[in-house]
């Protein structure tokens, strides 16, 4: 019979993914009730509960998929992120740093933790991580965006131009590389 709770979960993540949030969690709870040391019930359906901004709800499912399989760094960069949104930025980072230890090519990790150290004002540290994710995803315009930002931050405004052209350039319609690079043109440095 627990052999149906990955049933349970796959549709459940399914169900998530094309955005039934009410169905995903209804599979998830019926995962957890079929097996309850599922980790990767708890853990989807606190990534439900995270976007449905039910973060109480979310860092309770995060913290026991942690405690039924403290290996999996999904889980990790997830309550890493639900603990940003929480203004809990150290807690953040060592959720992201443990991740990041477990699976080094965690993309996300580096891209979260570089954006919490950008809002610190640590700036070589945020480019540091947006380096590593442009090696794990070199076609993620995101990666480009978020550093760009960076440099233009440090007021390296050629390297902030470049990345911002080039995440345009993955993603012609990203309207906020777009406004960044043309803040660069006009010489507002906001």
């Amino acid at each position: 019979m627990k052999g149906h709770a990955i049933i349970y979960v796959a549709r459940g993540n399914a169900y998530a993914f094309s955005g039934h949030s009410e169905a995903a969690i209804a599979d998830f709870d019926k995962a957890i009730e079929i097996d309850p040391s599922i980790a990767m019930a708890f853990g989807g359906r606190g990534a439900i509960y995270a976007a449905l901004k039910q973060f109480d709800r979310a860092l309770a499912d995060m913290d026991k998929a942690i405690f039924l399989d403290p290996g999996d760094a999904d889980i990790y960069n997830s309550r890493g992120t639900v603990l940003f949104l929480l203004g809990q930025s150290d807690k953040a980072i060592a959720d992201l740093d443990k991740a990041i230890d477990l699976n080094p090519k965690q993309f996300k990790a580096h891209v979260n933790r570089g954006a919490i150290y950008a809002t610190k004002g640590r700036l070589a540290e945020a480019i540091a991580d947006y380096n590593e994710a442009e090696k794990l995803r070199s076609t993620d315009p995101e990666v480009f965006y978020r550093r760009g930002v960076a440099y233009k931050q440090k007021g390296e405004t050629a390297k902030a131009r470049a990345d911002l052209k080039k995440a345009l350039h993955l993603m012609p319609h990203f309207s906020e590389a777009k406004q960044e690079l043309e803040g660069l043109k006009s010489g507002n440095k906001k």
